[in-house]
């Protein structure tokens, strides 16, 4: 992998894109392509951002990632320029992942669910919970939406799914955000419910 990178960074701009062209002789056999990467700003995730028509972040219940997602986020800003107009990702949002039920939730991840709306990081309302059958989903080499399909992580999986197809077919102030932690807490306390919010709500708060 350092070896790829060192090659990628010497061949220069113009090389950025190769994965988008080797992409496009592919493009009527296959309706997706999804890369997954790690949350950092490296030579191989802006071949992978060149190359997508939409990009999503993620954040765990760790403060630190919450400062990755808000560089990536603003890394996919730039893609446009830096591609010299070929690629232009959509940012469609970021999923909490190896999240708890808020019975369990600790000073941490009241901070990182209240930071990734302050932030505006346009969090997905759909969260992936910690649970060891994704662990074993993978030992299986089956994802735990199949494995577990009707059991918690297969539905909640299948539920972020639907959003992020949600997204992509609409604009982004039609967006439905999750609510701070502070705004679920106080409603929990008064056991009332809270209104959607979408995102041009929340940009206009």
């Amino acid at each position: 992998m350092v070896n790829a990178q060192h090659i990628l960074h010497a061949a220069g701009m113009e090389r950025v894109h190769i994965l988008r062209t080797l992409l496009d002789e592919l493009d009527d056999e296959y309706d997706f392509a999804v890369f997954d990467t790690p949350p950092a700003v490296q030579s191989l995730n802006g071949v992978a951002l060149a190359a997508s028509d939409f990009a999503l972040t993620l954040c765990m219940p760790k403060e630190a990632t919450v400062e990755g997602a808000v560089t990536m986020r603003a890394t996919i800003r730039h893609v446009k320029d830096r591609t010299r107009g070929l690629a232009d990702p959509v940012y469609l949002g970021a999923l909490l992942n190896m999240a708890h039920p808020m019975s369990e939730w600790k000073t941490e991840e009241i901070d990182v669910r209240n930071q990734m709306v302050d932030a505006n990081l346009l969090p997905f309302v759909t969260d992936i919970r910690e649970d060891g059958r994704i662990s074993a989903s993978y030992a299986k080499g089956m994802p735990a939406v199949l494995g577990f399909a009707r059991a918690l992580p297969g539905k909640r999986y299948a539920k972020f799914l639907q959003e992020v197809l949600d997204r992509m077919d609409s604009p982004e102030e039609e967006w439905v955000i999750a609510p701070s932690a502070d705004d679920l807490l106080d409603a929990a306390e008064s056991n009332t419910s809270i209104p959607a919010q979408s995102a041009k709500e929340i940009a206009g708060a």
